[in-house]
């Protein structure tokens, strides 16, 4: 490229697109910042249309972009005690097996009681 074009380029007024570009800029932070940063290009272009700015979504996609504007995700609301809620009530059980305590009640299945002393032991030669 020779040096006269790329000073005559340089020195050149903006585009009337270029110009236009810029102001789209500003409207679409605007809508973006209103929206405390939740907006994405699609809904920014609705509003945009509202308003009475026609421009294509894939524009405000690009100007976003380049503008470096990404919308914050909302988080969904999780129940964290979820996992607890009431289950349903067991089944009824047969009458002979229902009379009877449950086999870890009486000691039928329970673990054997342990000391928790330490054994003696014979000392050391």
């Amino acid at each position: 490229m020779s040096p006269s074009s790329y000073y005559a380029w340089r020195n050149r007024p903006p585009s009337q697109r270029e110009m236009a570009n810029r102001e789209l800029k500003v409207r679409i932070r605007e809508v973006f910042e209103e929206s405390g940063q939740t907006y994405g290009s699609p809904r920014i272009y609705q509003i945009l249309r509202k308003l009475g700015l026609l421009c294509s979504q894939k524009r405000v996609v690009r100007l976003m972009r380049g503008a470096g504007l990404r919308a914050k995700q909302a988080r969904r609301f999780r129940n964290p005690h979820a996992h607890r809620r009431a289950r349903p009530a067991p089944t009824r059980r047969v009458h002979s097996q229902a009379s009877q305590p449950p086999p870890h009640a009486h000691g039928q299945h329970a673990a054997p009681a342990t000391d928790a002393t330490p054994p003696v032991t014979a000392p050391r030669q």
